[in-house]
């Protein structure tokens, strides 16, 4: 997730993760700019309405949570094939 430029500090970075573990997601890496997680089939579909498919993965924009929309810019998602085992 690319974070928003308000949001690119600590106080940014421990609101996403907060409002991420929140919604059932597990922060995998945090960097000045950007925050990674990863959740469950059923998370990922709860959060976004779509089910994570290798087909769907970029054939439309995803929905940004409403807790997330003033911290994070910007939602990319791994493709399937990258995810760890």
């Amino acid at each position: 997730m690319l974070l928003r430029p308000g949001a690119r500090d600590e106080a940014g970075v421990r609101a996403v993760t907060k409002e991420l573990e929140h919604l059932g997601f597990t922060v995998t890496a945090t960097g000045r700019v950007t925050v990674t997680a990863e959740t469950s089939p059923e998370t990922f579909t709860r959060v976004f309405g779509l089910a994570p498919s290798a087909e769907a993965m970029g054939s439309e924009p995803l929905s940004m949570p409403s807790a997330l929309n003033r911290f994070v810019e910007n939602i990319s998602i791994v493709p399937l094939r990258m995810a760890r085992p």
